[in-house]
């Protein structure tokens, strides 16, 4: 079995059906607590599979806050936020915001489906190995995280669709 579709087995069997927002782990009260806010950003390098080419490394964005936004295909925040992030972020993106979608739990074609069905226009990337959204103590879907320019994670928000403003407000604080 390939490592992509055990990785998926072991995160499905482990979600449960929603709870208030967003979608959860069981093992959730057993974890680490998110956030991460004030630490430094776990590294990363995810293949992208939309709007670029090659991997989007996290370490090769010092200088510039980055948004990424945890997301799946099934996931009905996600979907109902698709557009949200979509109309909010290209500004902050022409300011030097780095903006990856990272799809996760989630089949790579289903998620390029995704990103195709909501015309987005920022990199959406791929978790094949499960590890970026663990080292983000993914929990809830979707997850957003916003990260400064330094590298240190300024703020955490995760489960439900991300309203305007909360979204506006954390671009805004990583775009200084």
């Amino acid at each position: 079995m390939p490592r992509a579709a055990l990785a998926f087995g072991v995160f499905a069997v482990l979600l449960m059906p929603p709870a208030g927002r967003g979608f959860f782990l069981d093992q959730a009260a057993a974890a680490p607590k998110p956030p991460l806010v004030e630490q430094s950003a776990p590294a990363f390098s995810v293949q992208l599979i939309a709007n670029g080419d090659g991997e989007f490394v996290l370490a090769q964005q010092r200088g510039h806050g980055v948004y990424v936004n945890f997301f799946a295909s099934w996931c009905k925040p996600c979907t109902q936020e698709a557009q949200t992030i979509e109309t909010i972020a290209p500004p902050f993106m022409r300011q030097g915001v780095r903006v990856v979608g990272i799809a996760v739990l989630d089949d790579r074609a289903a998620a390029l489906a995704f990103a195709r069905a909501h015309h987005l226009t920022y990199p959406i990337a791929f978790d094949t190995s499960g590890k970026t959204g663990a080292a983000y103590r993914l929990e809830q879907l979707p997850l957003h995280v916003f990260i400064g320019p330094d590298g240190i994670v300024d703020q955490y928000v995760s489960g439900g669709p991300i309203p305007a403003q909360e979204l506006r407000a954390g671009l805004t604080q990583i775009a200084r």
